[in-house]
């Protein structure tokens, strides 16, 4: 069973890249192919003897990554970030998993690669899940993120793509993601998490930054529960939890004295509402 890894990169982070890259070369699963989508043709000379490397300039990870999985020639697609690092048996356990027909997606934990201000990723922990349609809803962020995901390429092809309106590059600036995560399951897959399939992750160093992300995820995210809005559960879920844990966290750093914490969230909060009926008016 090969495996396809894509990285997409805008090639602004060219040193973190070619850690990545390096990081790909040294995997010990044999059955590998390496796929670099980049929006620009000068990438560092390192990237190149690991990885194939697609030019495309439409803007827009998720058409990015389809052009990726459109190329890849193996029968399970992975993808990580061009600020990730992976272990050395992270291919390996990921395609692991797949001996079981039922599992349409695999994902694993991350951790920092060092110590920042904020980490804006889905952290590791020990127990390895498996996620069913027969569950109900649950908030598709616990089953993963996009910079560490397995997918088999039929099944992603069969339910279509990612969703190239979805994440950054895009007016809703997230959930590309979560919203495969929640179309997978849709269609009677399992998703299982490998907590032995571990990357590491760059970590946000400013509060600027912290803003700017905690700004375009929650509009992603609003997004997606338009998306899936003719789900009850999915809905009633954005209505009485996500919101108000949202306001809730504002109210509660700000309270505590922590006032940049407090504006995040509410910044959170009031993205995520955009990020709803921004969708729904367009749709």
């Amino acid at each position: 069973m090969g495996c396809s890894v894509i990285v997409c990169t805008t090639g602004e982070k060219s040193d973190l890249l070619v850690k990545c890259i390096e990081s790909l070369s040294e995997q010990t699963y044999e059955d590998l192919e390496v796929i670099c989508v980049s929006s620009v043709e000068s990438l560092p000379e390192e990237v190149q003897p690991t990885a194939q490397v697609l030019v495309e300039k439409r803007r827009g990870v998720s058409i990015a990554k389809n052009v990726g999985i459109r190329t890849a020639k193996h029968e399970i697609v992975a993808l990580t970030d061009d600020d990730c690092i992976c272990e050395p048996d992270w291919v390996e356990k990921l395609v692991e998993e797949f001996k079981e027909e039922g599992v349409g997606c695999v994902t694993g934990g991350s951790v920092p690669t060092r110590q920042g201000l904020w980490y804006a990723s889905t952290s590791w922990h020990p127990e390895r899940r498996v996620f069913k349609k027969s569950d109900g809803f649950v908030p598709p962020w616990e089953m993963g993120a996009g910079n560490n995901i397995s997918l088999r390429k039929d099944v992603i092809t069969k339910i279509g793509l990612f969703d190239e309106e979805l994440g950054p590059g895009k007016r809703y600036r997230g959930a590309e993601d979560i919203d495969v995560f929640q179309r997978v399951i849709g269609a009677g897959y399992d998703i299982v998490y490998a907590p032995q399939a571990v990357i590491k992750h760059e970590p946000l160093d400013t509060r600027s930054q912290v803003r700017t992300m905690m700004l375009g995820y929650r509009i992603g995210i609003g997004a997606f529960f338009a998306k899936h809005r003719y789900s009850a559960e999915a809905k009633h879920y954005f209505k009485r939890t996500f919101l108000r844990t949202q306001l809730r966290d504002s109210k509660n750093n700000f309270f505590n004295g922590n006032m940049s914490m407090g504006w995040t969230y509410l910044v959170g909060y009031i993205g995520a509402q955009r990020g709803y009926y921004g969708y729904i008016m367009s749709h």
